[in-house]
């Protein structure tokens, strides 16, 4: 390419920048305010990426280009795309020492634990981590970041001591500096003693978060935030272990009415769906179950596998534990087959086993702890 072509493209990053949030370079939540202008020029940028692929471009900015890639790949749930850009991003980075770049490979561990491999996620928060110590103090607040992704991930996998040790690292760092992301610490925290099976502990935890002092129904939609649906479907779990089932399910129901208006279509609305079902069927409701259950499946059939087929086994094993106790024993025999088939698949794809002799609780881990 000529070299007017080459300012040309610089001068489109250049503009490009001025459309999405910086968070990359500092430790930030949800950019949820920013979605509209990012949608705006999400098509510029995949002309972007498709030209640098062809020609082979070599600009100036470089970074610049480079971090723009990072922006609005995760918040939106499209995670196979996000996989795409940030493959594109990490290949493009002139300073692999970066702050950008260690956000880059900390973004691909997220994206891991979303679509239900904790394990993977944790070779790219270890990557990152180090990279972020070699550059900041050992009590700056992104580093506090880096402790609440390996508590995520140990909560997921199931190591639960070494989960809470990381979570009170982030909070010790986070209440050092007076951060306002301790929110998001007390939060992940709560979410963790619930996995401990200490449900008033974990109220009280999340009742710590600023942003959630109020503690209603309301608090949580108001924010527009869907990082604070997840607080809500937290609060509903911890109400259910204490036995307040109408109030887990009113919460769980906002929070799916909440998902299905800011994110339709995707991975989280699918958990919600999943969650008001089994609700519901505590209360012998099996035709609204089954209707939820079939959502869950339809919008999980129209994602890619990688991102759809965990949460679409656990929905076809609940649709066949439901088809049995009303009787329809060919149905249930239907459904049972069409799991194990998904989840078969699964194992396949990613060469892992599935199978622990639990049926029950093999369907039921093929997802994440908790999706934010």
């Amino acid at each position: 390419m000529d070299f007017q072509t080459r300012d040309d493209f610089n001068a489109t990053v250049d503009l490009l920048l001025t459309r999405f949030p910086d968070t990359y370079s500092s430790d930030r939540g949800h950019q949820v305010v920013s979605w509209t202008q990012c949608e705006e020029g999400l098509p510029y940028l995949k002309d972007l990426i498709e030209k640098n692929e062809n020609h082979e471009v070599s600009f100036s900015n470089m970074q610049s280009f480079a971090e723009l890639l990072l922006r609005y790949l995760y918040e939106r749930e499209n995670y196979d795309t996000a996989k795409q850009y940030l493959e594109a991003s990490i290949n493009t980075f002139s300073d692999c020492t970066s702050l950008s770049y260690t956000s880059a490979i900390d973004l691909r561990g997220l994206i891991e634990l979303d679509i239900g491999h904790p394990h993977d996620s944790l070779k790219y928060f270890e990557q990152a981590f180090n990279l972020r110590k070699a550059v900041l103090p050992e009590d700056d607040p992104f580093l506090a970041a880096n402790f609440v992704n390996y508590g995520l991930a140990f909560t997921d996998i199931g190591d639960l001591n070494r989960a809470r040790d990381y979570l009170q690292k982030s909070i010790d760092i986070r209440l050092k500096a007076k951060s306002d992301r301790i929110g998001n610490s007390y939060s992940n925290m709560a979410s963790l003693l619930l996995r401990m099976d200490k449900p008033d502990e974990a109220e009280d935890m999340l009742k710590g978060c600023p942003s959630l002092a109020n503690f209603t129904g309301e608090t949580f939609l108001k924010t527009g935030n869907p990082r604070f649906s997840g607080d809500m479907v937290l609060l509903s779990r911890i109400r259910l272990k204490q036995g307040l089932y109408d109030d887990a399910l009113r919460l769980a129901s906002k929070a799916l009415t909440f998902r299905r208006e800011c994110l339709p279509q995707r991975l989280k609305v699918c958990d919600s769906l999943y969650q008001v079902a089994d609700l519901l069927q505590q209360g012998d409701n099996y035709e609204m179950v089954s209707q939820l259950l079939s959502e869950c499946v339809r919008i999980s059939e129209g994602l890619p596998k990688s991102e759809g087929q965990r949460h679409m086994a656990r929905a076809l094993f609940k649709l066949s534990k439901i088809s049995e106790r009303r009787g329809s024993l060919k149905e249930s025999a239907e459904f049972l087959n069409r799991a194990n088939s998904v989840k078969a698949d699964i194992a396949n794809r990613e060469k892992s086993v599935l199978d622990s002799g639990n049926m029950d609780a093999d369907f039921e881990h093929l997802v994440p702890w908790m999706l934010w």
